[in-house]
C-alpha cells in the first residue's frame, strides 16, 4: 500500500509497504479494513524527478516494515560519486492497525485542555 511518498530535489521516492486490504476479513472477524502483513515485501522505488514515465524506476528491497509518513528526504552525493537518497521517519517493523482495541490518554481523561 502507498500511504505516503517523499520527493528530494533531484528524486521521487515512493514506498511499496506490506498493508493489505482484505474486506472480507473486516467483515467476518469485526476487524480494522486493512492489516500489516509482517511478511510481506517492503520495497522502495527510486524515480528521477523529471522522467517523462516510470519506466527508469529503481526498485529497492527491504526488511519488513511500515511507515505512516516521511519527516525528511534529500540526496547527496558520497565520496566514491554515488548518489544516495535518505529518508527521514519512525519505521514501525511490527504493526497492529486495530486502532479500535487501545485506549487513547485523550479519551480516558476528564481534562478539559491537555495543554
Amino acid at each position: 500500500m502507498i500511504h505516503d511518498f517523499a520527493m528530494t530535489q533531484n528524486y521521487i521516492v515512493i514506498p511499496d509497504l506490506p498493508v493489505e486490504l482484505d474486506p472480507a476479513a473486516a467483515v467476518k472477524n469485526n476487524a480494522h479494513l486493512f492489516h500489516y502483513n509482517s511478511k510481506g515485501l517492503t520495497r522502495y522505488g527510486i524515480l528521477h524527478r523529471f522522467e517523462a514515465d516510470a519506466t527508469n524506476i529503481i526498485w529497492f528491497n527491504c526488511p519488513s516494515h511500515f511507515c505512516f509518513h516521511y519527516g525528511n528526504s534529500w540526496d547527496e552525493t558520497n565520496d566514491k560519486g554515488e548518489i544516495i537518497v535518505v529518508l527521514h521517519a519512525v519505521i514501525f517493523e511490527d504493526f497492529d492497525m486495530d486502532f479500535g482495541n487501545y485506549e487513547h490518554s485523550i479519551l480516558t481523561t476528564d481534562k478539559g485542555s491537555i495543554f
